[in-house]
């Protein structure tokens, strides 16, 4: 029965008080259970004073209540400015673990539900080991938090750009392989070199550079493959250098400090 009444409650937010009596009712409680169950969930958040005065005279209550009260005193000595929590005497979680206070992280814009939730589970550890150990713990809802950070706009101007500093572009299919050794160098100097999938068009190349904010590419066609050369190209302003193979990881860092 217990286990039925507090599924009830959980669902307080969408089915509201009546939907949550209803429940109750066609669950078999007892209407003077009902009437108790629904004065506590009617309290407003943080309503200690009305609290004490319902379950005041409950034992289990008051050692719950007290254990609340002595939360709110440490969460306001550590600093927790008052509007970031709350206490909610209707929240729900579960109870075959959990013994002491349950917590869950939401936000209130937009409305999408908890984004971590969690308590404190004295004896759960306990029943894996030879003793029982103190502790609290919380989980997080991966997708809830990516939603409410695609709604608020809270990535930063770089995700989802990648760490390259030069694309090393594939002039043609006969050109792989100096490519793919000027990008081995790039890489054995330390420089974050990225080598192009395939030789679809050098314009493509770049357009895929620029979009991913690469700052540098370097060009092999067959007159500077012929020159053990090649074009170092600025992706930002356009601007091009003609330069020695050997040379192109000390240009790359030497541009690199020059636009910090």
């Amino acid at each position: 029965m217990l286990g039925g009444l507090y599924r009830s409650i959980d669902k307080l937010e969408k089915i509201g008080v009546d939907g949550v009596r209803e429940e109750m009712i066609a669950g078999r409680i007892p209407a003077e259970v009902i009437d108790r169950i629904m004065e506590l969930i009617a309290l407003p958040p943080n309503a200690f004073g009305e609290l004490r005065e319902l379950m005041g005279n409950i034992p289990a209550a008051l050692e719950g209540l007290n254990e609340l009260e002595q939360l709110a005193t440490f969460l306001g000595d550590a600093g927790v400015p008052r509007a970031n929590y709350q206490f909610d005497f209707a929240m729900v979680r579960g109870l075959a673990y959990y013994t002491g206070p349950i917590y869950e992280t939401i936000v209130t814009e937009p409305k999408i539900g908890s984004l971590t939730g969690g308590g404190r589970y004295d004896e759960l550890v306990g029943l894996f080991s030879q003793q029982s150990i103190q502790t609290t713990g919380t989980s997080f809802g991966i997708e809830r938090i990516i939603d409410v950070m695609d709604e608020l706009a809270m990535y930063p101007a770089s995700i989802g750009r990648t760490v390259t500093q030069v694309m090393v572009t594939v002039f043609n299919r006969d050109l792989v392989g100096a490519s793919m050794r000027i990008a081995n160098n790039l890489r054995a100097a330390g420089i974050k070199a990225e080598l192009a999938l395939d030789a679809a068009g050098l314009g493509k190349q770049l357009k895929y550079a620029a979009a991913k904010s690469i700052p540098f590419a370097v060009i092999v066609g067959p007159d500077e493959a012929a020159a053990r050369k090649a074009t170092l190209r600025d992706l930002s302003s356009g601007e091009q250098t003609l330069i020695l193979q050997d040379e192109l990881a000390g240009a790359v860092k030497s541009k690199e400090k020059s636009e910090k």
